[in-house]
Parts: structure tokens; sequence; C-alpha cells
């Protein structure tokens, strides 16, 4: 076989092969939402539940797009990944922060109009944390997250339940902690809700 033939399918099994792991990820998390909920309470899986998981998955997808394009990095390739995604019950709005430990930070934001029962004029933007960023955004703190970034990356889930008793508001905004770690290969989850609080 000719070299030119044999780095042409090399290189098509190279990027079949990363998108196969793309795409393994959020099959993965997609599969341990779905048996977390029909674990803590079979009767509450149902169509509306799956099509939360799917659209829930989908914002996803399109937010590791996005940095994949607009930014060069690609999540999907890194060993350990944090996700904060925040949905406000009231609006339909959501938001959220994702990072890895190599320093790479963006936070999302998805908002739309209803009109007539209809989503119009959709957006979802995606912004790279860098210390600029995080002294001119309006509210560091209830948007960004920092104050919890570290106890995230430490799984220390007893600090931070605390910290949302201790500092609980009165709001639309509910939160879900994702933990992604990959080691041979294989993805492991660990994921756990959190209702929205004010640290001081």
């Amino acid at each position: 076989m000719k070299p030119k033939i044999l780095i042409i399918l090399a290189t098509i099994l190279t990027i079949g092969a990363q998108c196969a792991n793309g795409q393994e990820i959020f099959d993965t998390l997609r599969k341990y939402r779905v048996e977390r909920i029909k674990k803590e309470n079979p009767k509450s899986f149902d169509s509306e539940a799956k099509e939360t998981i799917n659209l829930g998955i989908s914002e996803l997808e399109k937010v590791f797009s996005i940095i994949k394009k607009k930014y060069k990095t690609d999540f999907t390739a890194t060993d350990s990944l944090f996700i904060i995604s925040g949905y406000d019950m009231e609006t339909g709005f959501s938001n959220g922060r994702i990072w890895d430990k190599k320093g790479n930070e963006f936070r999302f934001e998805r908002k739309f109009e209803l009109k007539n029962f209809k989503i119009e004029n959709e957006t979802l933007s995606v912004l790279k944390v860098t210390p600029k960023y995080l002294a001119t955004t309006e509210f560091p703190i209830l948007t960004d997250f920092d104050p919890l970034i570290e106890l995230i990356e430490k799984k220390d889930t007893s600090e931070i339940f605390s910290l949302q008793s201790e500092n609980a508001v009165d709001s639309a905004w509910s939160y879900n902690i994702s933990i992604i770690e990959r080691n041979d290969g294989k993805y492991k989850i660990f994921e756990f809700p959190l209702d929205d609080f004010w640290i001081k």
C-alpha cells in the first residue's frame, strides 16, 4: 500500500476515533442520568423526564462544540471535567460553568424570547473565564460560582451542602453539579443537585 494512502487511512481512523470518543461522553452522561432517576424514583421516569435529560445533553453538546470551534479546546479529550449547570424554573433560561484542571474555564448562558408559547430568538453564549471577565461581571459570586470551584474538585459535598443550608435564598434557580473522570478510556460520573444560595 502506498505511503499516501496509508496517511489518508490513518487520518480517517484518527478522526473517527475522536468523533466516537466525543459522543461517548454524552452517551455515558445520558445513561447515568437515566439510571440515577430510575434508582432514586422509578415512577418519576416518564417521557417528560426523558425529554429533560435529552435537552440537557443537547445543550452541553452545543456548548462543547462552541468551545472547540471558538476557543480550540476539546473537553472530550480531557481526563477530569467539572460542570455546573443551572436552570431557572420561571424563565426557562439556563447557565453554567465548565472547566478542567488545566486552567480551561468557560461560562455558558442560554436565553430566548417566548412569543405565543413558542421559543424565538434563542441564543447560547459561551465566554472564556479570565481574571478580566471575573472583575467586570455583574454578579461574580452568584453567577460564576468561584467559591465552589475548589470544593467541587475535591468532591467535598459535605461542605457544599453546609454552605447551601447556611446561605439559602428564595430562588427559582436550581443547579446540577457534574464531575466526569476518565480512566483507561472509561468515564466515571458523579452528579448531585444543588439549590440556589448566596455565599456571603
